[in-house]
C-alpha cells in the first residue's frame, strides 16, 4: 500500500527502469552467447577445412563441365575462395606462434612460406579451371600436398598419431569400394597411403 502512495512514485519508476534494463541486458547476453560458445578456429581446424574443400574441388574438377558454364563458374569461385582464405591462416600462424608440436626444424618464417605457396597454387588452380587448362587437377593436387605438409609440421605428436591411425583405418575399411590397379580411385588411395607414410616419418621426428 505504501508503494502505491504518490510519494513512492519516483521509487516505482526507478524500479521499472531497473527491471527493463535487466531484461535488456539478459537479452543482450543471450544473443552474444552463441558467439562466445563458438571460438575462432585455430590453425589445424583451418587446415583441415581447407584439405577437405580442396579434395572436393579436385574431385569435382575431374568431371567439370566446359568453361563458361554455370557449374564451372561455381567451381572456379570455390577454388578462388579457398585461395582467399589463406590470409586468415597466416594470421593464425602468427598469432598462435610455434606450438609445442610444431616441427623444431622450421621457424615461423618457414610456416608462412608454406602458407604463401598454398595461396599461390590455389589461385593458379582457379585460373586454370576458369580457362579450361589441362593442368588444373595437377595444380589442385599440389595445393592439397602443401596443405597436408603444413598440417604435419604443425601438429603435435599425439594429434599426428591419431590422424595417421584414422587415415590408415579408413584405407582398410571394408565399406570402402575396392579399387583396381588403375583409375582415379586407385590413385587417390595410393596418395592417401603415401600420406600415412609421411605422417609416420613426422611422428618419428616428434617422438
Amino acid at each position: 500500500m505504501l508503494f502505491r502512495s504518490p510519494s513512492y512514485e519516483p521509487a516505482r519508476r526507478n524500479l521499472e527502469r531497473l527491471l527493463l534494463w535487466t531484461a535488456d541486458l539478459k537479452r543482450a547476453w543471450a544473443q552474444g552467447e552463441p558467439a562466445r560458445a563458438k571460438p575462432e578456429p585455430g590453425v589445424l581446424e583451418i587446415l583441415r577445412r581447407m584439405e577437405v574443400e580442396q579434395q572436393a574441388l579436385r574431385a569435382a574438377g575431374r568431371s567439370a563441365p566446359p568453361p563458361g558454364s554455370a557449374s564451372r563458374k561455381s567451381l572456379v569461385e570455390r577454388q578462388r575462395r579457398l585461395a582467399e582464405s589463406t590470409p586468415a591462416l597466416r594470421g593464425k600462424l602468427e598469432s598462435e606462434g610455434k606450438s609445442g608440436g610444431a616441427d623444431p626444424k622450421l621457424g615461423s618464417r618457414e610456416f608462412l612460406e608454406i602458407a604463401a605457396q598454398i595461396e599461390g597454387l590455389a589461385s593458379q588452380a582457379a585460373r586454370e579451371l576458369e580457362s579450361g587448362a589441362d593442368g588444373a587437377a595437377a595444380t589442385q593436387t599440389k595445393t592439397l600436398e602443401r596443405i597436408r605438409s603444413l598440417s604435419r609440421r604443425w601438429m603435435n605428436f599425439e594429434s599426428l598419431v591419431r590422424r595417421a591411425v584414422s587415415l590408415q583405418e579408413s584405407l582398410l575399411a571394408p565399406s570402402r569400394p575396392a579399387a583396381g590397379p588403375s583409375g582415379v580411385e586407385w590413385m587417390d588411395r595410393v596418395e592417401e597411403q603415401r600420406e600415412v607414410g609421411l605422417q609416420a616419418e613426422a611422428i618419428g621426428d616428434k617422438a
